[in-house]
């Protein structure tokens, strides 16, 4: 028997292929449908599901969609598949009535995923104005903060972040529903890193190569909050750190401990939870050293795949709405150091994943916590390539700062580079218990990558 939307078993079955899409981040749980509205074969549903509201617009076919297998499913007679995907999704846009648009969206022949995106449905659009990329948010954590930046930076004249086409507000949402921006050619950041470091650990002479691309990343990072501190919004700022500040971080990082302690019961990186306690117990000492400093709204999901590169543009900036899973709202201003603890908490990464796939996986790298000084010389190569890659990081960022230090940071220009190494230590620690809990989510197979960069480090192997 064939089912159809009307039907009281169609929800069910749909719900149980969404939740097992891999960017859906409520594994077992319920949902509940707080909005719904059909426009032509488009099935547009807000959702409620673990604490999470999420967009979910839906296409509705009789024709088996020319995507692959994993993006679509068949559901009685029809067949099921995020309406993202679909020219007819944009084309759409202007006849509903719960749609605002800033800007214009353009006339779209051709649609393909981006792969690799996890909370959002991120496509390439082919249209008649040109290749773009649209991006259909589908957690809902009002209110959303990307728009107001691109528009921030492309006023101040900062030029390394997307330029933005259209801004669509749904009004069931009462915030942003999809993204509209230019393409940007260039490859992800953290595959040219990547491709330099597999190259050193194999041998070959690329860490001056490495060096001199961190130190261009981190001019780029510095201009990017130049930009920020300069623009004069006062939804940016920046403003001074006070003591509710650094309360607030602090009851962060106990219920992220707190959190992770509850989650980690039989899982072997339990074993990491003692060390990165303590960890956290001196981050939360630290951030006191932030009170009269200064804190803006930041990108605040900074890493090296939130970066595109090319030789002639360097690098541009990508996905401005926060740290998803954080809950809104997403942004809250912070100190900029929390944006450089991000990206070395990046490098760190790739060089535990690194780790991990010369030892043939996540398992043999879990089986790091129980015994020491396995792999050694392959771990200290890996150290030396990651402190390379951040020393040049901060160096080239506080080249490009020094001469606003006193706006951006509230630290004099010639005390900056100092304080800067001690300022990030806390960030790291925070970041990296988010990371733990964003791979729990998404990943739980990796929850130890975070983990042991926060306990330990490499070079405490």
């Amino acid at each position: 028997m064939e089912l159809h939307p009307g039907d009281p078993g169609f929800l069910k079955h749909l719900w149980s292929w969404v939740s097992t899409r891999p960017w859906f981040p409520c594994r077992g749980s319920g949902f509940r449908i707080i909005e719904s509205w059909s426009r032509g074969r488009i099935m547009h549903l807000v959702v409620n599901a673990c604490g999470y509201t999420l967009y979910l617009p839906l296409m509705l076919s009789q024709n088996e969609p020319g995507l692959p297998p994993k993006y679509y499913a068949r559901i009685g007679g029809a067949y099921i598949y995020e309406a993202g995907y679909s020219p007819e999704y944009y084309e759409s846009i202007a006849l509903d009535e719960l749609f605002t648009v800033e800007g214009s969206v353009p006339d779209v022949f051709e649609v393909h995923p981006v792969e690799g995106v996890y909370t959002n449905l991120v496509a390439l659009l082919r249209s008649r104005q040109g290749l773009m990329v649209a991006k259909t948010y589908r957690i809902v954590e009002p209110p959303n903060p990307e728009p107001l930046l691109l528009d921030v930076l492309w006023k101040a004249g900062y030029g390394a972040v997307p330029r933005l086409v259209a801004v669509v507000r749904a009004r069931p949402l009462d915030d942003v529903a999809i993204l509209i921006e230019e393409h940007v050619d260039g490859v992800e950041g953290a595959h040219v890193f990547a491709d330099l470091l597999e190259s050193y650990i194999d041998g070959e002479d690329t860490l001056e190569e490495s060096r001199w691309l961190a130190e261009r990343l981190g001019r780029s990072v510095g201009e990017l909050h130049k930009a920020l501190a300069s623009c004069g919004h006062p939804e940016v700022g920046p403003y001074t750190v006070d003591w509710g500040d650094v309360e607030a971080w602090r009851r962060r990082l106990e219920s992220r401990i707190t959190l992770l302690g509850r989650l980690g019961s039989g899982e072997p990186w339990l074993d990491l939870l003692p060390l990165v306690g303590e960890a956290a117990r001196r981050a939360a000492g630290m951030f006191k050293i932030f009170v009269g400093r200064r804190k803006m709204l930041l990108h605040q999901d900074l890493h090296l795949y939130q970066t595109l590169y090319s030789e002639d543009r360097g690098f541009v900036f990508i996905d401005f709405e926060g740290e998803p899973g954080r809950g809104a709202p997403r942004l809250s201003r912070e100190p900029p150091a929390r944006d450089l603890a991000c990206m070395i908490r990046s490098f760190n990464y790739l060089a535990v994943e690194h780790l991990a796939s010369r030892l043939g996986g996540y398992r043999r790298l879990v089986s790091l916590l129980r015994r020491r000084h396995a792999e050694q010389v392959l771990m200290d190569r890996l150290a030396e390539w990651e402190e390379a890659v951040v020393d040049a990081f901060l160096k080239g960022y506080v080249v490009v700062v020094a001469g606003l230090s006193e706006e951006i940071h509230g630290v004099p220009g010639h005390e900056l580079a100092g304080w800067l190494r001690e300022a990030v230590k806390p960030w790291l620690v925070e970041r990296g218990l988010y990371e733990a809990l964003y791979e729990y989510t998404y990943r739980p197979e990796a929850v130890a990558v975070p983990l042991l960069g926060v306990s330990t480090g490499l070079r405490g192997f």
